[in-house]
């Protein structure tokens, strides 16, 4: 499975014809200097946007969801796991998918407000001073779901993160990248 498109390769035939269509013309001035630094920008600037492009390409042909994204705790060891299915819904292989799921800690929870987000130390120098250990309120990873995934195909997943003891009602986000 290759990871170009045939749009990918479209692009990159247009760049190194314009890299060399303006290697010609900088090749064409009579000064050394002016030659070296016309082709060492050109040189810079047909890199970058050939990896703009394909950046650009990969955005609107390798595309994939989430499918029935479910989530159990498991106490015993302090974890979470979700589980679902993968599915290209693009018209093109996909090199592989990573998930990025990221939990968020609630300050409310069953309709209260927790008044710790309310308390404030007494001056400017005493936040310097603080010996509490402070908590993460966000946790964020990523797991690699799938590779090799065939347009129109559907692969399950499932990964483990550690849950935090601290956490109380966590919110659950999740995004997809392919390429």
């Amino acid at each position: 499975m290759s990871y170009f498109t045939i749009f990918h390769i479209i692009a990159l035939v247009v760049i190194v014809i314009l890299f060399i269509l303006f290697l010609i013309i900088s090749l064409k001035e009579k000064k050394t200097s002016v030659v070296v630094s016309m082709v060492f920008l050109n040189v810079f600037v047909m890199g970058c946007l050939s990896i703009f492009m394909i950046l650009i390409i990969d955005q609107y042909t390798k595309k994939a969801k989430v499918l029935d994204l479910s989530h159990e705790r498991i106490l015993i060891n302090e974890t979470i796991v979700f589980s679902g299915k993968v599915q290209n819904i693009g018209g093109f292989d996909i090199t592989s998918c990573t998930l990025e799921i990221k939990l968020v800690n609630a300050p409310m929870e069953k309709g209260k407000l927790d008044g710790s987000i309310f308390k404030q130390e007494r001056g400017f120098f005493d936040v310097f001073r603080s010996t509490k250990k402070v908590e993460r309120s966000t946790v964020e990873m990523e797991f690699k779901i799938a590779q090799g995934l065939k347009a129109g195909e559907t692969r399950p997943f499932s990964v483990y993160m550690p849950y935090p003891a601290s956490f109380r009602v966590p919110s659950f986000y999740h995004k997809i990248y392919c390429h």
